[in-house]
């Protein structure tokens, strides 16, 4: 199809549109009727080739739902070993930092990792790697059924580095996935979908592991506990594997908005390459503020669900099995916030004053959260860790879109894999430093670490003025007229007719 403005397209607009989104566009001068059909005439066939007809596709949401279980069967792993950290701990005669290892490498893998992938992700396309992914996940797991045994923590933690691995090729594909397959309607919804999916897996984690495996005073009964949960995970990645392979497409054959299709042109007509996309990307200041803003607040959803064992135990030694209790509210609270700030961003595209918002109730919030553990009441945990997970959770949607509609139009495997490397290492200093803050000094010194981190964050979102270039093309583009190609010759007829 070919993309007019009632006939008419001003310089102004013109230029601006071609440096936005890189694509080529009509100008048709009414006082020059010769020049306006020449231009056309010279013009037309190239826009037709280039400019795509938009489609949404009902297969869209069979892809979301595949990656949805595929993030679940990866972070089903991340925090399985802490979660129980105590049995853990006596299980594997291993010390409380050793145990904290098994989460945090997934921070440290994510940041050595993130420029090799991302490069991967950008060549290889959806398709082949989700592909690589499951096939990784698979791996692992089969792995972890071995390491059931007191004498293998060693294995136990090969296994947690092929997931660690393997997770970051997951988070590099949620705003790729929702551009390539959704709409301009839907597309925050389903970044907040495939950004939840790793939530899911703690959430199918934290209510598995505390059930199945049980403080035993035999050690070998809890080694039997582990494979209960190992080889289920291991059978159920293997079959999500061979689904995979057969039903999951790359991209559909015509782009699900203007956008896309915009972007589409742009990339097939330039050279974009990936190290030239990292460098225009980091000299985006408002994309740095963003990367810091988003490394903080995450970096505290990331520490707190694995600092819940030593938090809860502390206090409450009698009770740990609420831990995974604990956990799983605290994800289910992370979804109703992702889910509601996406659909909030699909309806109002109010990003700014969303975050704003957001961020401003995560402090008190997170304030709340410590006392609770003061007064050692165990309903005040639970109510405030909701007050708490929701707004800091529910950021990771807003800042996933935000990096999406600043960066547009550079491919999103890539700057969403450099936004999310800011949680990965803003965590793992968090998760040290607040764990022996615990350990020596108290509740009060390491929410007073969490409160730092997030106040920090939420001066950085109020200071960050971000254009939505993304937003920006897609009513540039809702201004313009699509025709269908069959239709050429009338229009043809029509321009010439309105430029004389």
């Amino acid at each position: 199809m070919v993309i007019v403005e009632n006939s008419v397209i001003t310089n102004e607009d013109s230029k601006s549109f071609s440096k936005e989104c890189g694509v080529l566009t009509i100008l048709t001068p009414i006082n020059d009727a010769k020049s306006g059909e020449k231009q056309i005439d010279e013009k037309l066939a190239k826009v037709v080739d280039s400019l795509m007809e938009v489609k949404l596709y009902q297969r869209r949401w069979l892809q979301l739902v595949l990656f949805f279980i595929l993030g679940i069967s990866c972070d089903v792993h991340l925090f399985q070993f802490v979660i129980i950290g105590n049995i853990t701990r006596r299980f594997y005669n291993v010390s409380s930092l050793a145990v904290e290892w098994t989460a945090t490498i997934f921070m440290i893998e994510y940041v050595i990792l993130l420029i090799p992938v991302s490069y991967l992700t950008d060549r290889l396309g959806l398709r082949r790697t989700i592909l690589i992914t499951t096939t990784g996940v698979t791996l692992g797991s089969w792995i972890k059924v071995f390491a059931a045994s007191p004498d293998r923590f060693d294995l136990a933690i090969v296994a947690q580095l092929l997931f660690g691995m393997f997770q970051v090729f997951v988070f590099s594909v949620p705003g790729r996935l929702a551009s390539h397959w959704f709409g301009p309607k839907e597309v925050a919804l389903a970044t907040a979908v495939g950004f939840y999916g790793p939530q899911a897996g703690i959430i199918v984690s934290s209510l598995a592991v505390p059930m199945v495996v049980e403080d035993h005073e035999n050690i070998e009964d809890i080694g039997r506990d582990f494979s209960f949960i190992f080889w289920p995970q291991a059978m159920g990645s293997s079959i999500l594997t061979f689904i995979i392979f057969f039903v999951f497409l790359d991209e559909p054959r015509l782009p699900p908005s203007g956008a896309r299709a915009l972007q589409k042109v742009n990339h097939e007509s330039a050279v974009l390459g990936f190290l030239p996309t990292c460098k225009r990307v980091l000299k985006n200041r408002s994309f740095l503020m963003l990367w810091n803003s988003f490394g903080l607040i995450m970096g505290v959803a990331l520490a707190l669900g694995i600092l819940l064992n030593p938090f809860y135990t502390a206090h409450f030694k009698d009770d740990t099995g609420s831990v995974g209790y604990l956990t799983i509210w605290l994800s289910v609270i992370g979804a109703i916030g992702s889910t509601t700030c996406g659909t909030i961003l699909d309806k109002t595209k109010a990003f700014r004053k969303l975050s704003i918002v957001v961020c401003c109730l995560s402090v008190p919030a997170t304030l709340l959260y410590g006392s609770s553990y003061m007064l050692e009441l165990r309903w005040m945990v639970f109510a405030t860790l909701l007050l708490c997970g929701a707004p800091v959770i529910g950021y990771g949607t807003i800042g996933t879109e935000l990096c999406v509609e600043i960066t547009y139009p550079e491919p999103e495997s890539i700057t969403t894999g450099i936004l999310n490397m800011s949680p990965q290492i803003y965590g793992f200093f968090l998760v040290f430093l607040t764990g022996r803050m615990l350990e020596n000094y108290g509740d009060i010194a390491a929410i007073g670490c969490f409160c730092a981190s997030l106040a920090l964050g939420t001066i950085l979102v109020i200071l960050n003025k971000s254009e939505l270039r993304r937003e920006k093309a897609r009513q540039l583009t809702n201004r313009y007229i699509a025709v269908p190609v069959k239709e050429l010759t009338e229009l043809k007829s029509h321009d010439s007719r309105a430029t004389s």
